[in-house]
Order: C-alpha cells, then sequence, then structure tokens
C-alpha cells in the first residue's frame, strides 16, 4: 500500500467481506468537505470513520505524527457534529511501519488534527487508542459497532 487511497480501497474491499448486518459507503468529500471516508450502519446505528495513513514516526518527540494529511477542521466539526446526534466518529490512522492501525474516537483527537510522536504515545499507553493488525478488519468493525461505551471511555465487556 502507497497511498491513503490504496488504504481505503483495502477497507473497502474488507469491508464487503463482513457480516450482512454491517453496510456502508465509501464517501467522496469533493462535494461535501469534511464528510468521513466511510458512513457505516448496524442496527440503526450509523458510525463515521476517517482514514489515515503514514509512512511510519518521527524520529524525535515533538515531530508531527500526520505530517501529510492531518484531521482538518471540516473534519473534526463533521465527526463532532455525528456524536451530538447521538451516532459516533472514528478515525483509524494505519502505519506501513509496524502494519498497526490505530482506531482513535472523535473526542481523543485534538483539535489541531494531529499529534506529537510525544502526544501520540502517550495516548496509546493510556488507552485512548485501540492498536490492531491491518488485517483485523473485523475487529475494527467490533471497536466501531459493539464496544463503544456511554462514559466515553473504551468498554472491554
Amino acid at each position: 500500500m502507497r497511498t491513503e487511497n490504496d488504504f481505503n480501497a483495502y477497507l473497502s474491499k474488507e469491508f464487503r467481506k463482513t457480516v450482512p448486518t454491517v453496510h456502508f459507503s465509501k464517501v467522496s468529500d469533493k462535494h461535501i468537505a469534511g464528510i468521513p471516508d466511510f458512513l457505516l450502519w448496524s442496527s440503526s446505528t450509523s458510525r463515521g470513520l476517517e482514514s489515515k495513513m503514514i509512512s511510519g514516526f518521527p524520529k524525535t518527540g515533538r515531530g508531527r505524527v500526520l505530517t501529510k494529511h492531518p484531521f482538518t477542521p471540516k473534519q473534526l466539526s463533521y465527526m463532532s457534529h455525528m456524536e451530538k446526534t447521538g451516532n459516533h466518529a472514528f478515525g483509524v490512522i494505519y502505519c506501513k511501519e509496524n502494519n498497526f492501525m490505530y482506531v482513535v474516537r472523535r473526542n481523543h483527537i485534538p483539535e489541531s488534527g494531529n499529534w506529537t510522536k510525544a502526544e501520540f504515545q502517550e495516548a496509546v499507553t493510556s488507552g485512548q487508542f485501540k492498536v490492531l493488525l491491518k488485517s483485523e478488519t473485523q475487529e475494527l468493525l467490533r471497536v466501531m459497532f459493539k464496544t463503544y461505551a456511554k462514559n466515553g471511555g473504551w468498554d472491554e465487556h
């Protein structure tokens, strides 16, 4: 996978393999800026998923993680509006270097739309991210639909 578009194509292909209770649309934001890359529905609930891709992590703790495409203000705004309507929005950051997907809820994405390496590492350590292998797309869907806790944290039950 070379680009974020390649990662989105991979997710689309994997989502098509899902159980029939999850439906999705790959969205183009050419007409509505900020709309998440994917809209997903299951059992009368919806989720938004904005995907990002990085080659690797910066060398220093102060270097920015999302150097090419951070979450934009319009993306963050759209995701926040989804949350306010009782739906939920997530970001997924795929790192080619280690083949991990980092899944984050909207309320844990900084308003800058980016993290320093040190902030990112702290967020992973503190449980603000779910860390999955790229091949674990079924687990990504489970995280998005089954384990979202009302209290704002991840529910492991």
